[in-house]
């Protein structure tokens, strides 16, 4: 993402890999979108046509948005019939990623990412402090970075989001605005149930709320809470493959 910048209508562009947050993708299968900076890559104004570019824009469930890989590794956006396309196969920093009939070349694959992250606000990654396994550990917004303390996996058959044996949890059980997030044993309560919304957002159905960012924060160590459901970027997250 130009500039690693997360205002409508970003470029989304070729550059050098440098592992910022600004190439850090999440693939959401539930809709078939691809996810950076708490945002979604889109065609400009929705265009159909050869050359139409390529950009970063709210996620808005339009066909806009939806990208499903093919087995020749290319990204059809089903709207349009044409597939993501590296302009004339460059291989320029700044090159603006354009919409392209279908044509099984290199300048059309793409190597998507399974790094069972679950990202949320600006681009950050749910995380397991410190990576200790002890129940009641804060799970917390961090810089994604693939590491074990990182990697969740979806659960649809008891709707848990487990990490490293342990569960997604709310801190004793708790219903209120502001009760904290943590790992824990799983043991079926419905502190650890965590049920996705057609809105990006987890609720918690025992409490009627959702997962949520404090204050819309992008500080690395802040950790998870509680609040009423409110369709805000800071309650969007972007889930992995499920199990």
């Amino acid at each position: 993402v130009r500039g690693g910048a997360n205002a409508d209508l970003t470029p989304v562009q070729l550059y050098t890999c440098d592992g910022t947050n600004a190439q850090q993708w999440n693939v959401v299968t539930a809709n078939n979108t691809l996810r950076s900076l708490g945002k979604c890559l889109d065609v400009n104004n929705g265009g159909t046509g050869d050359g139409t570019t390529a950009d970063l824009y709210t996620c808005n469930a339009s066909g806009a948005q939806t990208w499903v890989p093919q087995a020749n590794g290319s990204l059809l956006n089903p709207q349009s019939g044409k597939c993501l396309d590296d302009p004339n196969a460059s291989t320029s920093a700044g090159t603006q990623l354009q919409l392209w009939d279908c044509n099984g070349t290199v300048a059309q694959k793409w190597t998507l990412p399974d790094t069972n992250a679950i990202v949320g606000y600006a681009g950050m990654c749910l995380d397991l402090r410190a990576g200790n396994t002890a129940d009641t550990t804060p799970v917390q917004l961090y810089t994604c970075n693939g590491s074990n303390a990182q990697r969740w996996s979806v659960v649809p058959s008891s709707n848990t989001l487990e990490l490293l044996g342990k569960c997604l949890d709310v801190t004793a059980g708790a219903t209120t605005d502001g009760a904290l997030i943590e790992l824990y044993t799983c043991n079926g309560t419905g502190a650890q149930t965590w049920v996705p919304q057609s809105n990006g957002s987890l609720l918690n159905p025992q409490s009627g709320k959702c997962l949520d960012d404090p204050g819309n924060s992008s500080t690395a160590g802040t950790q998870l809470d509680l609040w009423d459901c409110n369709g805000g970027a800071n309650q969007h997250w972007a889930l992995p493959l499920t199990v």
